[in-house]
């Protein structure tokens, strides 16, 4: 696609200062100038700004990803265990007789701990 303007080639600052296309032709105010340096303080704040929330969501990334691993970690700890556990206590998958137990303790309680 070809320029909207015409490019011409300049040889010197003379050159440019004869030239009414040009800026250095139209010399600019100091309220012009002073706009043109808040603009690009402006334009560096966003940048940096924007610089910023991107190293922020790169490092929420990567504490979600910790966090998952973590909980997985805890999850398989607490339920191995909680089945350790449970699979190494006595009579736990055995039935028990509860009158029978009822009166051993009964009888071990009015011996005053003597069986």
């Amino acid at each position: 696609q070809p320029p909207a303007i015409e490019l011409t080639h300049v040889d010197s600052i003379e050159q440019l200062e004869r030239d009414p296309s040009t800026s250095a032709y139209y010399p600019l105010s100091p309220d012009a100038l002073r706009a043109i340096d808040a603009i690009e303080y402006i334009t560096n704040h966003l940048k940096q700004d924007e610089e910023y929330k991107m190293y922020r969501d790169d490092w929420k990334y990567v504490a979600m990803i910790i966090d998952r691993l973590l909980l997985y970690v805890f999850f398989g700890i607490t339920v191995g265990g909680t089945c350790g556990i449970l699979f190494s206590a006595p009579y736990v998958f055995q039935g028990v007789d509860q009158r029978a137990e009822l009166q051993r303790l009964i009888h071990l309680y009015k011996n005053g701990g003597e069986i």
